[in-house]
């Protein structure tokens, strides 16, 4: 019974949420749930190998009861979620500083920071096969995970990749009607070309505001060809801050570069901008 009510309290306050934001009050519920300091939602890369050390771990969510958002986390795939993701089964990391568990260490700017000691990953997958991770932390000066809360934590965290999705899904639904709304709209308004060039920036900032809401990102910005196979691009919309020139703002694009890649009608990933193939 008592599980039940944590249970049924995660899924209760998952079906409220209509943002991608709200995966962090699923993630806050799960914590609270658990008596815990932090829960991060991961999936690995397609090309994740713990064995070879290849591959990416990519957050999809965070919440920590700090309240601060960390934009750098460096957990390797040679870590205790790769392991826990690997082996299929959930990771008791008692101490993260023990010797035992020197081979799966957690080593993070927020574990250093606040003093994070003891780390729960519990394997999942979400529905389109992709392999993921729920961690749940703990500062030194909290107990262990004993074997209730892990079985607490495991029954919660295998509803996660649900509930991501079906917000995923909701905001994508919404998100798609609305954009076709407003294409539509701008459609209409230029019938006159003079007015051209000002409707395309002003549609292209008003989706880049709804992407950005929607999909809880930092930025978004929106590039246009300038012209058929000319790998040339105008930014048209960004919500990053106008710059001082009011002049086009263009970017050329060589063959492998992400936007020339877009072309293709495939969406580029880059898990991370400092690697040496992005560079």
């Amino acid at each position: 019974i008592e599980y039940a009510r944590s249970v049924a309290r995660v899924v209760s306050e998952g079906l409220k949420q209509e943002t991608m934001a709200g995966i962090r009050t699923i993630l806050k519920t799960i914590a609270s749930e658990c008596g815990t300091f932090g829960c991060v939602l991961w999936e690995a890369s397609a090309d994740f190998n713990y064995g070879f050390g290849t591959g990416n771990l990519n957050l999809l969510a965070q919440w920590f009861a700090s309240q601060k958002i960390w934009r750098e986390h460096s957990v390797p795939v040679k870590s205790a979620t790769g392991y826990a993701i690997s082996e299929n089964r959930p990771v008791n990391v008692f101490d993260v500083q023990a010797e035992q568990y020197a081979s799966i260490a957690y080593h993070s700017p927020f574990a250093k920071e606040h003093g994070i000691a003891k780390v729960l990953a519990i394997p999942l997958e979400f529905c389109d096969g992709a392999k993921g991770c729920l961690n749940l932390y703990r500062q030194r000066s909290s107990p262990r995970f004993s074997e209730h809360e892990c079985q607490l934590a495991t029954l919660m965290a295998r509803l996660a990749p649900y509930l991501y999705e079906r917000i995923r899904d909701e905001v994508a639904y919404r998100l798609t009607k609305k954009v076709n709304n407003d294409l539509q709209a701008a459609c209409l308004d230029l019938a006159s070309m003079d007015r051209f060039r000002a409707s395309v920036k002003t549609l292209g900032k008003k989706l880049c505001e709804e992407l950005k809401h929607n999909l809880h990102a930092f930025d978004v910005s929106m590039f246009l060809e300038i012209q058929d196979d000319s790998r040339v691009f105008e930014l048209v919309g960004s919500t990053l801050p106008e710059p001082e020139s009011d002049g086009p703002r263009s970017v050329t694009a060589s063959i492998n570069d992400p936007l020339a890649k877009a072309l293709a009608g495939q969406p580029v990933l880059i898990p991370d901008l400092g690697r040496e193939e992005w560079e």
